[in-house]
């Protein structure tokens, strides 16, 4: 157990509604296990797959559940907690996650309906834990799904996430980071994410670089004499061919030049004749400027001579809407285990694994599921955590990255969800 998830408990990062229903639980004997389920309920809406992103963030967040002396002491201040017994209270204190979790792998391509996680705990630490794994698992599928449309739409040119600056917080941007490199990105621009995941890190010399020297000759000599190796740098502002010539003189040092334009195929072909005309034929260009998918595809289509892609604002706005559920689908009444078949639980109850075929997933209940992995049929979710410890050690993205092309490119026509006979019963 990394000793920072007990140093900095969560709790308090809960939504105040489910604190309340754990004080009820409490109050009422509620000491059970249950299972919930986290799931998509709704597809990206140009109709492809989901991309797992997000998964190490919720496990850590579940493993990091706690309440301080400070933040029960705060919480017992709320007049609205003021009827809560001590013995409530005394458990806050000694909360930590001791149940398991089971989840679908970084990477993975899923569909609506498809639990990620699968959470089974004593029902307190299953609800306390609900806002942070949805935090995690919403981002990181609409980050990883994004940047696999992105990557996919430069077929086979190397695009790059600098949008680390447009995220909200610190925490966002490098929670962003990863989950694009999951969906497929060359690199970051975040230093902190490009040494966690062992990365090298993407950056450019910017424009405003040169105008701390005052004299771009003297800017890029500065560069050359202190970075001769790493040789990305932005278009000088103004004329493109001067730009171009002022970096002529640098050719030896120089492999990417950073070129943002709202339409970049005429001005990238502009550059790419200077470029060529100035003996510096191998130097690639780095297109950048508010780039999307459909931008993207274009500039592809028109063969426009952009070689590698920057994007931001598309891994930071306008992010698909998976419509992620957290909902209980089991849990213990007594000594028996009762699948959950009320209005607000989960839409298939019962403790379930998804499974994989040739042309389809099938959702099963797990009863039903050892045999047909026997069979031959591939589990989606594994057991990353088991009686609060992790199992299964953290993957590199580029494992995360590979599994994604390789799951999508085995997508045959009409995949789709069904539904185990057991579990159809269930239903009714």
């Amino acid at each position: 157990m990394n000793p920072l998830l007990r140093a900095h408990p969560n709790g308090l990062r809960s939504d105040f509604y489910l604190l309340v229903l754990a004080a009820v639980y409490h109050a009422d004997g509620l000491w059970g296990e249950a299972t919930f389920d986290l799931c998509a309920t709704r597809a990206p809406e140009d109709g492809g797959p989901i991309v797992v992103g997000g998964v190490e963030d919720a496990v850590d967040a579940a493993r990091g559940l706690g309440f301080s002396a400070d933040d029960v002491r705060a919480l017992r201040g709320i007049t609205a907690l003021s009827g809560v017994s001590e013995a409530f209270w005394e458990q806050l204190r000694e909360l930590r996650f001791s149940g398991e979790i089971l989840a679908v792998p970084e990477g993975s391509v899923v569909l609506p309906g498809e639990p990620i996680l699968r959470i089974t705990a004593p029902l307190i630490e299953a609800t306390l834990i609900e806002t942070a794994l949805t935090q995690a698992v919403t981002f990181g599928c609409a980050v990883a799904t994004r940047a696999a449309r992105l990557v996919d739409a430069a077929e086979g040119r190397r695009v790059f996430d600098l949008s680390a600056p447009l995220h909200p917080s610190p925490d966002a941007a490098a929670r962003a980071a990863r989950a694009a490199l999951v969906g497929g990105v060359a690199g970051s621009g975040l230093t902190e994410t490009a040494i966690a995941e062992a990365t090298p890190p993407m950056g450019t010399l910017s424009s405003g670089f040169y105008a701390a020297y005052g004299a771009l000759d003297a800017a890029l000599e500065a560069f050359r004499v202190y970075f001769p190796d790493v040789g990305y740098v932005s278009l000088p502002p103004g004329d493109m061919v001067e730009g171009v010539l002022a970096l002529s003189k640098h050719r030896k040092n120089l492999r990417v030049v950073r070129l943002d334009h709202d339409d970049l195929d005429a001005p990238a072909r502009r550059l790419r004749g200077a470029l060529n005309v100035a003996g510096m034929g191998g130097v690639l260009i780095l297109g950048g400027g508010e780039l999307d998918e459909a931008r993207i595809t274009k500039l592809v289509r028109q063969r426009a001579p952009v070689d590698l892609f920057a994007v931001g604002s598309a891994l930071s706005q306008g992010l698909p809407n998976l419509g992620m559920a957290y909902k209980i689908a089991d849990m213990q009444r007594g000594l028996e285990l009762e699948p959950l078949r009320h209005p607000g639980a989960a839409a298939d109850p019962g403790v379930k694994q998804a499974l994989r075929y040739a042309d389809h997933d099938l959702l099963c209940l797990e009863a039903e599921a050892r045999a047909l992995i026997r069979a031959g049929a591939t589990p989606l979710a594994r057991l990353v955590v088991s009686e609060g410890e992790r199992v299964l050690p953290r993957e590199p993205v580029e494992v995360c990255a590979a599994r994604r092309r390789e799951q999508q490119a085995a997508l045959k026509p009409g995949w789709t969800l069904r539904r185990s006979p057991g579990l159809t019963a269930l239903l009714g």
